[in-house]
Order: C-alpha cells, then structure tokens, then sequence
C-alpha cells in the first residue's frame, strides 16, 4: 500500500534549527504528550474513542529516536442525557472531566507504567516508522466501570512504515525545498487482543 504524506513546514515540528544544528528528533529524556481522538462511523451510528499518552524518548541519534508510550488517559463518549450508567461510573474517577460528551478519565500512574512496558516507538526525522501501543482497557472487561484501567492492554496495535527518506534531502535543507511529497509504504499492521479467561460470563 502507497502513501503520499504531504510534509508540513519544519515550524510546525518544533521550531527551526539554529545554523550548525543537525538534530531533527527530540533529544533523550524528551516527553511529548499527544490527544489522539478517533471516529468510526457504523450504519446506526458514529463511535468516537481516543486517548491521551506520553512519548519518551530513550535513545536518539541525528536522525532517529526510539522510546516507549506511556498511556495518561481514556477518552470516552458518553450519552448527552446522562443515561449511560457505565459513562456515569467513569466519570466519578478523580480527574475525569468532560469536554462535551466526550469523557476523559486519567490512568493511574502505575498503570501507565505497567501498559508502557508493552510499548515502543521508533521515529525517523519526524515520522512514526514503528509503533507497539498498548490500547489502555477495564480491568474488567465485563464489568460496568469503563474508569477503572487495568495493567493489561485491551489490545496491543503494531504498525510500521517504510519512507523514501532520500527525498528529504533538500526539505530538510532551509530554502532549498519549500514542500516535498513522501512515497511509504505500510510494511505491517497487527493487532493481539488480550486473552480472555473461560466460564466468564
């Protein structure tokens, strides 16, 4: 699979370099946090769910960094009559907070740590080429408190992308390309669900 990226200005990744500079990722120690909110439309209706997490960077080069995700929070939508009980419960949890019918409800921190310890990140300049998230899920997953996360992913997503850097040469070079389209091509996309125990109900 084929994709044409359209790279936005540099500005927009972090500021310019200053003459002299070659690091075009985050240094290490570096956290950048992220909200990341999703909709998938179904015959009857359009669900939306998202997340709010970490990048921390653990080794960096010139041209690449790689380090692990720490998940900070769920993003839920809930009904706007208040009628969705398992909405209700969440947004009891310390820290929850709407923004419309969206809820967000913060991870404890163990947790987080726990989730990240399934994860890594790899960037390449300021691209994503490999990714290992672990979607934050309930602790039961049968149980009506969506708030209450739990150490173990609901579902552990990797994908990774292979990019024609070469083409950034002059992008990457102030004044020599204003804009440059980036061929990659979707190298794997997979998802582990967490496995569920028997005689539940």
């Amino acid at each position: 699979m084929r994709l044409c990226a359209p790279l936005l200005a540099l500005l927009a990744m972090g500021g310019v370099a200053h003459a002299g500079e070659a690091r075009n990722v985050p240094a290490v120690g570096s956290k950048l946090t992220y909200r990341s909110v999703s909709a998938t439309t179904m015959p009857r209706a359009t669900l939306t769910t998202g997340e709010v997490y970490t990048h921390i960077v653990t080794a960096a080069e010139a041209a690449s960094a790689e380090g692990i995700i720490k998940p900070r929070a769920v993003i839920i939508q809930c009904k706007e009559d208040g009628s969705d009980r398992f909405c209700k419960t969440a947004a009891e949890r310390p820290g929850a907070h709407f923004d419309g019918n969206l809820l967000t409800v913060p991870i404890a921190d163990d947790v987080g740590d726990a989730l990240a310890k399934q994860s890594a990140f790899k960037d390449a300049y300021f691209f994503e080429e490999a990714r290992k998230f672990p979607v934050p899920g309930a602790r039961d997953p049968y149980g009506p408190d969506l708030g209450d996360i739990g150490p173990e992913p609901a579902v552990i997503l990797t994908n990774t992308y292979q990019c024609d850097f070469a083409r950034l040469a002059g992008f990457l070079t102030a004044g020599t390309t204003p804009q440059v389209t980036l061929p990659c091509a979707r190298a794997s996309l997979s998802g582990r669900p967490r496995a569920m125990g028997s005689g539940r109900r």
